[in-house]
C-alpha cells in the first residue's frame, strides 16, 4: 500500500515521540488525560502509584488520529495479507514504542497490546469488549513485526461495525482518538475480576468476586467456569469482610479465604482512591522469596460499574 506524502509530513511533524509514549510506572500520569491516552491508560498509570501493574507503556492517541485516514483505507484481513500495510506505521514511532519497553525492561514477549480509547471504561459507559486486545505478541527489540501487525489490528478495531451500533444503542457522539496500552503478558496462578459492590443489585453491602486459576482468557470471553464469590460487609463494630455464598466451577482451583477476604480489601481500596464503585481485573501471583512465600497481585484493569445508577460508595 502507497502512503501518502501529506500523511508522512504529518507524521514527521513536530515532538512526536518523548512526550506521548509513557512507561507505566508511579508519577508518570500528571501531564495525561483521557484525550491524551485515553481513560484506560490514565486508569492504569494512577493505580500504579499504589499497585503492582505489568510494566509497558502508554501510546497516545494522536498517533491514531495521525493515521485516521490511512487507516480507514484498510481492512482487518490486510494487515496479515499485505506487509505493506506496515508501512502505515512510521520508522521513528515503532522506535519510540521499543525504546519505551526498554525503558521498561522489555526485551521479549510475549507482549499484550490493548485499546485505550477516550472514552472507554468511563463513568456512563465502559466500551467493554467493543476493541479489540492481541495477546500473545511475539518481540524483541530487532524484530517488531508481529507488534506492528498487533497495533495495526486494535486500532482496526475502532472501525467494526458492532461499535457503530455501540454508539447508536448508549447515544453516544463518536469523537476521539484511540490511545494503546502495550506491555509485558504475564501469567499469575491466578486470574480474576472483583466488583466493589454487587453489579446486579447495586447494593454497597455485599462484593461480587469470580476467579480463575490459569487460563483466564475463558473467563473474559464470558464462558461460565469461573469459580464466584460473594462477600458480605461486616458488621458495624467489625471491619472488612466475610465470605457470604460461593458457587465453584472447579473444587480443585479454589483460593483460600484468606486470600479472598485480602483481595477484597484491596479493592475496597482502590474504590476509595476513585471515589466511585469499580470492577477490579487482577492476577495473583505465588512466588518465593529468601525461602520465604511472597504474592504478587496484579492489577490489569480498573473500571467504573457503569449501566445503571448507582449510589455512592
Amino acid at each position: 500500500m502507497e502512503m501518502k506524502k501529506q500523511y508522512i509530513s504529518d507524521l514527521n511533524a513536530g515532538n512526536r515521540m518523548d512526550s506521548n509514549i509513557i512507561p507505566l510506572k508511579p508519577g508518570k500520569n500528571a501531564a495525561i488525560t483521557p484525550g491524551s491516552h485515553g481513560s484506560k491508560a490514565l486508569n492504569l498509570l494512577k493505580i500504579s502509584n499504589h499497585f503492582l501493574v505489568s510494566p509497558g507503556c502508554a501510546v497516545g492517541s494522536s498517533y491514531f488520529q495521525r493515521a485516521y485516514k490511512s487507516l480507514k483505507k484498510i481492512r482487518p484481513r490486510d494487515v496479515a495479507k499485505d506487509p505493506s500495510v506496515l508501512n502505515i506505521l512510521e520508522p521513528e514511532f515503532i522506535h519510540g514504542v521499543v525504546t519505551a519497553l526498554e525503558e521498561a525492561k522489555i526485551s521479549s514477549g510475549p507482549l499484550i497490546v490493548r485499546s485505550s480509547y477516550d472514552l472507554e471504561d468511563g463513568k456512563d459507559s465502559s466500551f467493554s469488549g467493543q476493541f479489540i486486545s492481541i495477546r500473545d505478541v511475539d518481540f524483541s527489540p530487532a524484530n517488531a513485526v508481529d507488534l506492528k501487525k498487533a497495533i495495526l489490528a486494535v486500532w482496526l478495531s475502532a472501525f467494526d461495525r458492532t461499535l457503530l451500533h455501540y454508539y447508536q444503542k448508549h447515544k453516544i457522539a463518536a469523537k476521539g482518538g484511540m490511545g494503546l496500552i502495550i506491555q509485558k503478558q504475564l501469567s499469575p496462578d491466578w486470574f480474576g475480576v472483583t466488583f466493589s459492590l454487587d453489579p446486579a443489585t447495586f447494593s454497597k453491602k455485599h462484593m461480587v468476586m469470580e476467579y480463575k486459576k490459569k487460563g483466564f482468557d475463558a473467563h473474559l470471553e464470558g464462558k461460565n467456569n469461573a469459580n464466584i464469590c460473594w462477600l458480605e460487609k461486616a458488621k458495624k463494630d467489625r471491619a472488612g469482610y466475610s465470605i457470604a455464598k460461593e458457587r465453584i466451577f472447579d473444587h480443585e482451583e479454589i483460593l483460600p479465604d484468606a486470600d479472598l477476604l485480602r483481595i477484597a480489601q484491596w479493592v475496597k481500596k482502590i474504590e476509595k482512591i476513585y471515589g466511585f464503585p469499580v470492577d477490579v481485573e487482577w492476577g495473583l501471583q505465588r512466588a518465593r522469596s529468601n525461602g520465604k512465600k511472597v504474592d504478587h497481585w496484579y492489577v490489569f484493569q480498573v473500571r467504573e460499574i457503569t449501566g445503571k445508577s448507582h449510589p455512592s460508595a
